[in-house]
């Protein structure tokens, strides 16, 4: 890992006061800290970076600049906390008593308790992945405050790429670092709030800015929205159900151009990724010779080794992988860009399918509530809950279909599952019942679930889903069946209507019957439809698509099934 410390030029002093002109206002009040004398004891200054090294609770005196203040508050935002940095690094001082005294640049001497701060939400998967949380100084007490403004310490400042901070584990704890990246910052307007981001000049890598203000807090970085930038950032926390880090910007430099020769390198190391590193089984993969992150941008395989065979066909690169003979050969993808062309190399390894003594979906679901079990299945569709995290998985193979739900403790598991990659996982079979006098009432058994499973293998490769176990059927049916008669975890192909439901405030879909226009299959999510919106290309329109029963919505009575799209299939014909 590239690991360069680098200095702030003159002009950050400039860029730190302009910043700070147009963040959210805050009532200061600069009351009077105490005053150090000569004449008193001389108080010792704990090296801010040996803090993480302390225990919780440990007390310390810490001496630095202010580098960035942190806000709450999802209406009008308010500081809560700010970072403070010294030459030896940087740490969150939480407490809006002494926050709404200082400023930014300000230097400040305090004393604090360390602590470390996890959301409620995430502290389950923050067990699972090994995350610590946010370190910060709890109980601050102010010493001395000098109201100027100063540059942040240039050595509390690491250059890193954000792919090389992406990569970072969330147990090996960097919150509170502060780095110099270069990447592609965009503003993010949802239907309630508004989010951040940095992405890695590979169009791959992403950081997601940290807010509790909807996005008003960072209101002041609107103007660099678009644009292709230096940027000073903090690590504010890790979010452990997706295995990301958060940020909070800085400030921000000069514009950055991305030579044509650099986007081809990057898009050579983006096609190699399309491909896996491993085959068991004979496969073909299609990879769009046009780069879908960047038009105009093609890229194509070559490879001397018989284990795969290479053509073009239809705008697309077919690669077989044929496994009759194992061993390794090696890959080699080319991009070409606006007449600049690179290319990237890796190994492949053609290997024996490996055993998991996995058994099949039917049989899983033949067995008593409570039984562990490991299936091999493909994943027809991920769900999410709020804030996009994976959450769970409609899985498929020639036999059945079955849902996976994982709550917060093992919602990391998902994070880098996608649709169509062939998963083994092992878990508990359940019937999840939320509220049980309803469910008695309605004679119901419960949602059908694969719960809080591990994820024993992972098969990057999009495969096609079984058409076996689909059920053809209508909206009408399915809205007809009764709750005694659980449906859950199956998965249908049914002709419907796409309807979008938009308000100020949420979002939703419906699949409405193309018989009877009266019948409807809500579509349940918890992101306000935001996982749906791919479906927007069909809003109105009558489609042939496979939908799953995720759950019951369940009531005292006139309960109703609740659906999750899978795939359009394509129109149907009038």
């Amino acid at each position: 890992m590239k690991c360069k410390h680098i200095g702030i030029l003159l002009t950050l002093f400039g860029t730190l006061v302009l910043a700070s002109c147009g963040e959210p206002s805050t009532s200061t009040s600069n009351s009077s800290p105490t005053d150090i004398s000569s004449s008193e004891p001389e108080i010792e200054i704990t090296p801010i970076s040996a803090i993480r090294e302390m225990d919780v609770n440990a007390e310390v005196n810490v001496q630095g600049v202010v580098a960035n203040l942190n806000y709450t508050g999802q209406s009008t935002p308010y500081v809560v906390g700010f970072w403070l940095a010294d030459a030896t690094g940087s740490i969150y001082i939480y407490g809006e008593s002494v926050a709404v005294q200082v400023a930014k640049g300000n230097s400040v001497i305090l004393s604090g308790s360390k602590a470390y701060y996890i959301p409620e939400n995430d502290t389950g998967s923050a067990t699972a992945t090994g995350y610590v949380g946010m370190q910060q100084l709890v109980n601050p007490q102010l010493i001395d405050l000098e109201a100027t403004t100063s540059a942040i310490p240039e050595t509390a400042i690491t250059e890193l790429t954000i792919a090389e901070i992406s990569d970072i584990p969330l147990a090996e704890d960097i919150t509170g670092n502060i780095y110099r990246i270069e990447g592609r910052y965009h503003r993010h307007d949802y239907t309630s709030y508004v989010n951040y981001t940095a992405d890695d000049l590979n169009r791959v890598d992403s950081l997601l800015a940290y807010t509790q203000s909807n996005g008003k807090d960072y209101y002041w970085t609107d103007p660099y929205d678009g644009k292709t930038i230096e940027m000073l950032i903090i690590i504010s926390l890790g979010k452990p159900g997706v295995g990301q880090w958060r940020m909070n910007p800085v400030a921000f430099f000069d514009e950055i151009t991305v030579a044509h020769l650099q986007e081809a390198e990057y898009g050579a190391e983006r096609a190699l990724a399309e491909i896996a590193e491993k085959y068991e089984v004979e496969t073909t993969k299609e990879v769009t010779i046009e780069d879908e992150l960047l038009s105009g941008l093609e890229r194509e395989y070559t490879s001397t080794s018989p284990k795969v065979t290479i053509s073009q066909s239809e705008g697309k690169n077919v690669l077989v992988f044929h496994v009759a003979v194992l061993g390794t050969f090696e890959l080699t993808a080319t991009a070409t860009y606006q007449g600049q062309s690179a290319s990237a190399s890796k190994t492949i390894i053609v290997q024996e399918p490996n055993d998991y003594d996995a058994i099949t979906l039917y049989e899983a679901k033949t067995l008593e509530d409570g039984a562990v079990v490991t299936v091999q299945a493909i994943v027809a569709c991920v769900t999410y809950k709020s804030s996009m995290t994976k959450q769970g998985l409609f899985l498929i193979d020639e036999t059945a279909t079955l849902f996976v739900y994982n709550g917060s403790a093992t919602q990391a598991n998902l994070a880098a599952v996608a649709n169509g990659n062939k998963v083994v996982v092992t878990g508990t079979l359940t019937h999840y019942i939320k509220d049980a006098g309803n469910a008695a009432a309605e004679n119901y058994a419960g949602d059908w679930q694969l719960m809080e499973v591990t994820l024993d293998n992972l098969d990057t490769n999009v495969y096609e889903l079984p058409t076996a176990p689909i059920i053809e059927s209508t909206i009408e049916n399915i809205v007809a069946t009764p709750p005694s008669t659980n449906i859950s975890s199956l998965m249908y192909r049914v002709a419907a209507k796409v309807v979008k439901n938009a308000s100020a405030y949420a979002t939703s879909y419906d699949l409405v019957s193309s018989g009877d226009p009266t019948k409807k299959l809500p579509l349940y999510s918890q992101n306000s439809g935001g996982d749906f919106s791919w479906l927007d290309s069909y809003v109105d329109t009558y489609v042939y698509i496979y939908v799953g029963i995720q759950n019951l919505n369940l009531r005292s009575a006139g309960s109703n099934w609740r659906g999750l799209p899978i795939k359009v299939l394509g129109l149907v014909e009038e």
